[in-house]
């Protein structure tokens, strides 16, 4: 533990517990901060919502319009997915329900897993429950004694997101030394440069729980380490 970086502080935290108490996982774990302990579980269902999402992708799906089995919610005026106003997709409500998808007032779901969450119908549930068994996961309750308040009923959250009052505006050209080396170096193998370069300042809305890296990655298409 003593060797370990000082950035690395919580793991030498971590391995000195084990050290003193080599059985003591849970014990070890609990040395993580609370925010930290919760992220892990956060980080897991988020994993089974990121494969979901791709596979529904590589299927050739949309992922903003609605197929029969799929669960969709209201969005309110936030931005956010209600989950409590849930649905499932049927043949019958299909057309009603993939009109108010066009309007942004229904969205798609995919599933956070956890121990009760509304699960999808049909074949969307069977796709479920072969990525959750593929990622080994097909036996976790999401309750953990140990440490209750890490316990999960699960949610689900919307496929897709919208945004709104997109403005690109062109700005004067920075110095390079003021962008540091990566700008300066100039572009490496792998990386997707234009030869003229911009200098092009975005601005827009995006709901709560969106990223602006992806929208950005859909403007840019270069690789995640140009973001």
């Amino acid at each position: 533990a003593d060797a370990a970086p000082q950035w690395l502080e919580f793991e030498a935290r971590m391995v000195q517990h084990l050290l003193t108490q080599p059985d003591d996982w849970i014990g070890a774990f609990r040395k993580l901060p609370n925010n930290l302990q919760l992220m892990t579980v956060h980080a897991l269902q988020s994993l089974v919502f990121n494969h979901l999402l791709r596979n529904r992708i590589q299927e050739g799906i949309s992922i903003s319009e609605p197929i029969d089995g799929d669960v969709v919610g209201r969005i309110d005026e936030k931005g956010q997915l209600d989950t409590a106003s849930m649905v499932e997709v049927s043949e019958r409500t299909m057309p009603r329900i993939a009109r108010n998808c066009f309007l942004n007032r229904l969205a798609v779901s995919g599933i956070l897993p956890g121990s009760n969450v509304m699960r999808s119908g049909k074949d969307r549930f069977e796709r479920e429950e072969s990525i959750v068994e593929e990622l080994g996961l097909k036996d976790v309750n999401w309750t953990v004694s140990d440490i209750p308040r890490l316990s999960t009923s699960g949610t689900r959250r919307s496929l897709s997101s919208i945004y709104s009052d997109l403005i690109v505006d062109e700005v004067p050209i920075v110095d390079l030394e003021a962008l540091g080396p990566p700008w300066s170096d100039g572009p490496t193998d792998g990386s997707i440069w234009h030869p003229e370069g911009a200098c092009l300042r975005f601005r827009f809305n995006l709901s709560s729980g969106a990223y602006a890296t992806t929208l950005m990655r859909e403007f840019m298409q270069c690789p995640l380490n140009q973001l």
